[in-house]
């Protein structure tokens, strides 16, 4: 069943610490955000609650296609950020290359996440 809270965010990172930051940063948003700390956890929130945006690991990969790819393939999806380490810079060519709107280096700081998000979600409210 697919819970119609319009305007969800997904944030998705393997390592908890990481997950808890962006929540943080998040944390001013008027919409519900919901964390995923595995690509089999970020799927199961996929199927169950319309996404608005996400800000996910870009190193977040299923054994099909990387979960940047499907998220971006989500027709209710209208913000995509990828966060990844520094030094990579194939890594931020396959995110973008996979959809994402903006690739933010960890670690993240809070308003580098609102300038990136508010370029593609103009109405949201930090």
């Amino acid at each position: 069943m697919i819970r119609c809270s319009a305007g969800s965010i997904l944030a998705a990172e393997p390592r908890r610490q990481d997950g808890e930051h962006l929540l943080r940063s998040l944390a001013g948003l008027e919409r519900p955000v919901m964390l995923a700390l595995s690509v089999q956890e970020a799927l199961a929130l996929m199927r169950r609650i319309l996404l608005e945006a996400a800000v996910v690991a870009a190193e977040l990969e299923s054994p099909e296609q990387p979960l940047l790819e499907r998220l971006w393939r989500l027709p209710t999806l209208s913000c995509l950020v990828a966060v990844g380490p520094p030094g990579q810079p194939e890594l931020e060519r396959q995110a973008r290359m996979a959809g994402a709107n903006a690739y933010l280096i960890r670690p993240v700081r809070p308003e580098q996440l609102r300038q990136a998000m508010g370029r593609s979600l103009g109405s949201m409210e930090f």
